[in-house]
């Protein structure tokens, strides 16, 4: 795969490694995943239309393993939170899917979502990327004020 838009629809990505968790990637993803396409709980998101480059960036400066991205749809990224037990995603149109309505994925992405309103919704200029050398190849870290401040707001907050 070459980029995001070479997934197919159904498709559900890790964007960090899932430490910890039992089964393969690709098992997760596959559960993951039909939680959300069978019975999802759906609603709309209540804030302003999703500005997917700052949104996604935004989500990856959170650095935290069990961010998502799936395609479900053609040409529509959506991009949450998985566990071994739970998953929801925000798509690009705002509605959000999730396993159940008191799913802790959804805590966690209605957190995600209010710290990244919180910081006003950055740009991605206002981000400084990085390589950084690991023992499995490079990292890209995002740094910045808007960064630093999303993180000082801390999850659940």
């Amino acid at each position: 795969m070459s980029g995001l838009g070479d997934a197919h629809p159904g498709t559900l990505l890790d964007l960090h490694h899932l430490a910890g968790e039992h089964g393969s990637p690709a098992h997760r993803g596959r559960t993951a995943l039909e939680r959300l396409l069978k019975n999802a709980h759906t609603e709309p998101y209540a804030g302003a239309e999703i500005d997917l480059s700052s949104w996604r960036t935004f989500a990856a400066t959170l650095g935290d393993h069990r961010l998502t991205m799936a395609g479900l749809s053609p040409d529509l990224w959506a991009i949450g939170h998985t566990t071994t037990t739970t998953a929801v995603v925000i798509q690009q149109d705002g509605t959000i899917l999730a396993d159940a309505p008191d799913s802790p994925s959804l805590t966690a992405l209605r957190s995600w979502l209010k710290q990244w309103e919180a910081a006003g919704r950055p740009a991605l200029a206002t981000y400084t990327p990085a390589l950084v050398p690991t023992s499995d190849g490079w990292d890209l870290r995002l740094s910045g004020s808007l960064a630093a401040a999303a993180h000082a707001y801390g999850p659940g907050s």
